[in-house]
């Protein structure tokens, strides 16, 4: 037995939606050991349906699961052992 989720308009994203992540890093130290960065997702503060199940059988409605659509961003160090 098979299984096969249509591939439904009504389940694709509608419209265009572009999220901007950025990471800038700065490496330093004995051969690069050391690494610090700076850090921010969804820059433009995109909303958009991470999931969308379609419900339409069960209550007539199609279920969207949204994004945060929220910036988040923050500092991040790494250290190499070789």
């Amino acid at each position: 037995m098979t299984f096969d989720l249509p591939n439904l308009p009504e389940l694709s994203q509608a419209g265009d939606t572009f999220v901007l992540n950025a990471r800038a890093s700065y490496n330093f130290g004995a051969a690069e050991r050391y690494q610090i960065a700076l850090w921010a997702d969804n820059i433009t503060d995109e909303e958009y349906c991470t999931n969308k199940t379609d419900l339409r059988a069960l209550a007539d409605s199609i279920l969207c699961v949204p994004s945060d659509g929220r910036v988040f961003y923050g500092i991040s160090a790494r250290i190499r052992f070789d």
